[in-house]
């Protein structure tokens, strides 16, 4: 049993199953043994296989859901746990069991096995005895494990629960392109997507496979919803489907509610311990005392909570509604303070299905016409390569200018070479570049704004990155009427507006082993130096290539996206006030 293609390892299966439909996806896991980790259930990260497909736990006991794995080449042991809850929070384990994965072995899970117990890929004992055997320890460590997974979970969405579709197959005649190639492992151990629809080459609809994250967290201007809703009457800028077909999920971080009495210590409502005791009143740093940093950092005030409960409360009436800008959009509250970072892990976690999210803050905006899709198409056809892709902001316009300032210019000169000219991003010069409208048609507030856009433009203009790019234009002449945009390489995770693979994002950037993000920060600010790291002690093609990291940039001058700062963002209403009391 060593099938040449896809197409017979799945037609062979379902002969022998027939109770199963055809596989929603098929994703082929390439490991070694020197990077499969040891079968100690203390020592080991593991996940549930539905991790993904929160919304069917109403399903725990349909006998159509499955997801069985084939072992193509190589030992190893999927190692099972049973934790005390099913939550991806709960580490505490009651059950484990190891399953050997010998080659030609299947091992198909159903039910609880399926919904209630996770799971890990560990070393085999086969592969430790080969590895320790004398004049074979290379060729131990480096023994392959090939996995071909076939995910056979239904995607029940709240959408589909209200019209009652749940249909989770895939077209017979859609597997005869898939094969079995060299290039099926691109991913290593995140695994190789291939896609429903058994084409490689050709992007689905992008509302079929990118999911919008938008994290919000207390402001002033709550319970206004204004700065919300001008961030994503945006989105059209980014194109009609991107702005009204893809799902868009608001994550709501929790807070902290600080009352005077936690610096003061005096109120008879002090917070008690278990037997009644005073406990000590949390502290609060100089660093918090003014409100828009405190805030920032998930410190409120009794009445800043109460208008961000109102907030929320609006948001989900106008959501439910679907009002625009809000039509097709989940909102999650978290009952706790988790930060950006942990707020938004928590979103990938439980309430994303899609191969890819694009992140947004609740102050960016776009500034202008953004080729969104064209950006999608371009990670779609480079997935193995590309993981991130930044849109553009003011601070890394001229990021190619701050990289040779820091690094100097021979690892500039490697940086040139890692910039990524995809034709997909060869778009409409009338649009896009130094002479495309995307910039001249801005709409600007006063004359003072268009002043800094035009000199910003010719600021731009003169820096090394704009003449690196007119000198490959040179040495490669584009098409008449088009115009060559970028993916400029970056060290910096910029968590401004980005699109990124999911499973990079949950199961990589967000492995609690990495520890690449902490609760209550950022990711850019612990992501950002492990990948310069990365680029010190490997280089910088590789150390870069492990992340996959790009910034779009369109040469213009322009930048993509802005600011609207929601720690000092006053609705329309403030402002009329503050104009009557300045006047009064």
């Amino acid at each position: 049993l060593f099938p040449p293609t896809l197409q017979t390892i799945v037609k062979r299966f379902l002969s022998e199953n027939q109770n199963f439909h055809h596989p929603r996806q098929i994703i082929i896991e390439e490991l070694t043994h020197q990077n499969l980790p040891t079968a100690t259930p203390e020592e080991q990260l593991t996940i549930f296989e539905s991790i993904l497909t929160n919304y069917q736990c109403d399903s725990n006991g349909d006998d159509n859901n499955y997801v069985a794995q084939l072992c193509i080449a190589g030992n190893a042991i999927q190692a099972l746990h049973l934790p005390e809850q099913r939550d991806p929070e709960c580490w505490n384990v009651k059950e484990h069991m190891d399953i050997e994965m010998k080659p030609n072995s299947l091992c198909i899970k159903t039910q609880d096995s399926l919904w209630n117990w996770r799971y890990n890929i560990s070393r085999s004992y086969r592969n430790t005895i080969s590895s320790n055997s004398d004049n074979h320890t290379d060729e131990g460590q480096q023994q392959k494990v090939i996995l071909v997974k076939l995910n056979g979970i239904k995607l029940v969405t709240p959408e589909m629960k209200s019209d009652g579709n749940d249909d989770g197959s895939c077209q017979e005649e859609a597997m005869s392109n898939l094969s079995l190639n060299d290039n099926a492992s691109e991913h290593k151990s995140q695994g190789s997507l291939l896609e429903e629809n058994g084409n490689t080459s050709e992007m689905p609809r992008m509302s079929e496979i990118l999911t919008i994250i938008i994290s919000t967290s207390p402001i002033k201007s709550h319970p206004s919803t204004e700065l919300l809703e001008k961030t994503m009457e945006t989105f059209g800028l980014a194109g009609s489907e991107f702005a009204q077909k893809c799902r868009k999920v608001i994550v709501c971080d929790g807070c902290r509610v600080f009352e005077e009495t936690d610096q003061e210590g005096n109120d008879d409502d002090q917070a008690r311990g278990k037997n009644g005791e005073l406990l000590k009143p949390k502290k609060i740093s100089r660093k918090h005392a003014n409100t828009k940093q405190a805030l920032r950092n998930g410190i409120a005030t009794a009445d800043q909570a109460e208008n961000y409960r109102l907030f929320k409360q609006a948001l989900q009436q106008k959501c439910q509604a679907g009002e625009a800008p809000f039509f097709n959009t989940t909102v999650v509250e978290l009952p706790s303070r988790h930060g950006f970072g942990f707020a938004l892990r928590h979103a990938l976690r439980h309430n994303v299905s899609t191969p890819y999210v694009c992140v947004i803050q609740h102050d960016r905006t776009f500034m202008r016409p953004t080729p969104m899709e064209q950006v999608m198409k371009t990670i779609y056809s480079n997935r193995s390569k590309i993981k991130y892709v930044g849109i553009n902001m003011r601070s890394n316009l001229m990021y190619g200018d701050i990289f040779l300032s820091k690094y100097g210019k021979t690892a500039y000169d490697e940086f040139c070479q890692l910039i990524v000219r995809p034709p997909e991003l060869l778009l409409s010069s009338d649009v896009w570049g130094p002479n495309g409208h995307s910039v001249k048609s801005m709409e600007c507030t006063t004359p003072k704004v268009r002043k800094n856009i035009d000199s910003l433009s010719q600021t731009y203009s003169g820096c090394v990155q704009a003449t690196e790019q007119q000198k490959w234009i040179q040495e490669n002449p584009t098409p008449e009427g088009f115009h060559q945009l970028t993916l400029t390489p970056t060290l910096f995770w910029y968590d401004n507006t980005h699109i990124c693979d999911t499973a990079f994002y949950r199961d990589f950037v967000f492995d609690p082993k990495n520890k690449m993000v902490v609760k209550g920060g950022f990711v850019e600010e612990t992501l950002s130096p492990v990948i310069v790291k990365s680029a010190e002690r490997l280089g910088l093609e590789k150390g870069h290539g492990k992340f996959g990291s790009y910034i779009l940039d369109d040469h213009s001058g322009m930048f993509f996206t802005g600011h609207l700062d929601g720690g000092a963002y006053l609705t329309a209403e403030d402002k009329r006030k503050l104009v009557n009391k300045k006047k009064t």
